[in-house]
């Protein structure tokens, strides 16, 4: 008899027997201290147990006797390639998610990098661009030095002239009247003057941007 039809049997004999008791089902009541009359029926489910154990072992040995030779099922053997089957599929399934993990790693690690590498860059664009301002400021108070001080010479010369003129009106004159004499500003110096400050607030519209932009970018990342 092969394997296949002692399981079949063993079940047919398990089924009806549970027919058998499914049929012969009645209210009980239970009293205390007696003993239910299920108890005896345990003993026959541990048989039903037992024979269900039995028949899985002959068909799905456990251990191996070299005496015995046990006959190649097609269905068996197909239900065996189908697990193999099973295991190599969630192997394969769990290599593609371990892959993908590691790609969206690597590219946050990228995003990050390339992140740093930006604010770098913008870091250097205005040291860059405040180490230029510098430059064009010392540069034209190089160039504007000797202008000062050639005005600063015509401006001494104008003040000597005034106050002659006005010792001289100041004689003649009978009655002395203060003269409020107006601050000269001379016109190269408040030109560098509005050359500065012009400067100064293109250097801060310059920092208020890059603050702007790496505030955004940290928000992105």
């Amino acid at each position: 008899m092969s394997v296949t039809a002692g399981v079949s049997d063993t079940v047919i004999a398990i089924r009806d027997k549970l027919r058998g008791k499914i049929g012969q089902t009645k209210v009980k009541r239970y009293w205390p201290g007696k003993a239910p009359e299920w108890a005896d029926d345990a003993d026959e489910d541990g048989d039903i147990r037992m024979a269900r154990a039995v028949a899985l072992e002959k068909a799905f040995p456990t251990h191996e006797d070299s005496g015995i030779v046990i006959k190649d099922d097609p269905r068996l053997r197909r239900l065996a390639e189908s697990r193999v089957d099973n295991r190599d599929e969630i192997r394969a399934d769990h290599r593609r998610i371990r892959q993908a993990e590691i790609v969206s790693t690597e590219e946050e690690g990228n995003r990050r990098n390339e992140g740093a590498d930006a604010e770098e860059e913008d870091e250097d664009a205005l040291e860059e661009r405040r180490r230029r301002i510098r430059e064009k400021m010392l540069q034209r108070k190089q160039e504007e030095t000797p202008l000062l001080e050639e005005e600063e010479e015509e401006e001494v010369e104008e003040e000597e002239e005034e106050e002659s003129e006005y010792e001289t009106d100041s004689e003649e004159e009978h009655m002395g009247i203060a003269m409020a004499k107006a601050v000269f500003v001379p016109k190269s110096e408040r030109e560098t003057i509005a050359e500065r400050k012009r400067l100064e607030e293109e250097e801060r519209a310059m920092e208020e941007a890059v603050k702007r932009k790496l505030e955004h970018r940290k928000i992105e990342t």
